[in-house]
């Protein structure tokens, strides 16, 4: 289950929702069965191969010919550990279909506090005082799992944990686990609890705090879209630009973008309603995320502008005005090391954004045809089509 981005805080935050410190590093699904384990990456190249205490990951404990576990995990490389983030399956028993809160306590029950797991033995390796061995290579443990009130934020937020931060997760507490992006689960971060805020698109630099974003080529229509099913159109290529490609078909090519001067205005239910789109070229084909959604899209442009703060957060989940004293001020509630609480947030709206036409800038060489364009701008999309 891949979490959305917040750009919205949701308003039943402290009573309906988990917040969890997400630990850095990648994300992968791991599947022990018939006496191994087998990590594998969003793109489903495998990560690791090796033993576990794990029901089914080593000969030791099989449990016969059909034991399994599924486990959504993050893959912390300083201490060679496993975090789990949720369960799918724990021995041949299936946990898709169960809500949020089972599954947490269900996989704290197998993996968590050394006194009460019962798979205390997979939580063996370095970092727990144990040398790994043949039979249990690397650790597995689970991050802490806090009630989404003010203080499980402060928690979450800035509580000690044993890895390094990449942001908090946020679950929804009766929310089943779901294949794909799921508005069930939300992710978001600032500069005092991730290093990696502003994210860069393969072959950025890094030099500058330009935005870029990868869609998809809709071939038929021209249009590039979003990776959001169903996929939302942001622009329209022009008609030269709608054939041919790489081995003559250019359907489902990731195409790069900057965001332009002209910004990204919002309508009023929240969708992107126009976007100024630079063409920087073709992005990375093999690229496991596919096309950028639209909450990554805009929550990386407000991470620019205005984010949503920690202290927001923290309002709504005390239920209290958006002028109303914080429950805490950090000395990183906003982008910089000053607290939010001096200018608060001021809700999204279709003008507080900047406008220009919906439109693309193509850049000097076409990398559909090879055909020099220079300063080509796209017409606009009739919605209504």
């Amino acid at each position: 289950m891949l979490p959305e981005w917040m750009i919205d805080v949701p308003p039943d935050l402290a009573s309906g929702w988990f917040a969890i410190p997400r630990p850095e590093g990648r994300r992968c699904l791991v599947v022990s069965s018939r006496g191994g384990v087998v990590s594998r990456l969003r793109s489903g190249r495998p990560l690791h191969r090796f033993k576990s205490a794990l029901p089914g990951g080593s000969d030791a404990t099989r449990h016969g010919p059909d034991a399994f576990c599924i486990l959504d995990c993050v893959f912390h490389e300083r201490d060679q550990t496993y975090y789990v983030l949720d369960c799918l399956a724990w021995n041949s028993v299936s946990l898709y279909d169960c809500a949020a809160e089972m599954r947490v306590a269900w996989v704290r029950g197998k993996l968590g506090d050394a006194e009460t797991a019962e798979c205390d033995a997979a939580r063996g390796g370095a970092s727990y005082g144990q040398t790994p061995s043949p039979q249990n290579k690397y650790a597995f443990a689970v991050p802490p799992t806090h009630d989404a009130d003010v203080e499980g934020l402060r928690a979450a937020y800035e509580g000690a944990v044993p890895f390094e931060r990449d942001g908090i997760l946020f679950l929804a507490k009766d929310g089943n686990y779901a294949i794909g992006a799921s508005p069930l689960a939300l992710q978001w971060k600032d500069a005092r609890c991730s290093k990696h805020v502003l994210e860069k698109v393969d072959g950025d630099d890094g030099a500058d705090e330009t935005q870029r974003v990868v869609l998809c080529l809709d071939a038929s229509t021209g249009d590039v879209c979003t990776g959001d099913v169903p996929p939302v159109a942001l622009a329209r290529l022009p008609e030269e630009y709608r054939v041919g490609g790489v081995d003559g078909d250019a359907h489902g090519l990731l195409l790069r973008f900057a965001i332009g001067e002209g910004g990204i205005v919002v309508d009023e239910s929240g969708a992107i309603a126009r976007v100024d789109l630079v063409y920087e070229g073709l992005a990375n084909q093999r690229r496991a995320s596919g096309a950028d959604a639209t909450t990554k899209i805009l929550f990386q442009y407000y991470a620019r502008r205005e984010p949503i703060t920690i202290d927001e957060i923290a309002r709504v989940a005390e239920g209290s005005s958006a002028d109303a004293a914080a429950p805490w001020a950090g000395d990183g509630g906003g982008s910089g090391s000053e607290s939010s609480l001096s200018a608060p947030r001021p809700p999204a709206s279709p003008g507080a954004l900047m406008r220009r036409s919906h439109s693309v800038t193509m850049g000097a060489v076409s990398p559909l045809k090879g055909t020099n364009v220079g300063g080509v701008r796209v017409e606009d999309i009739a919605m209504d089509e």
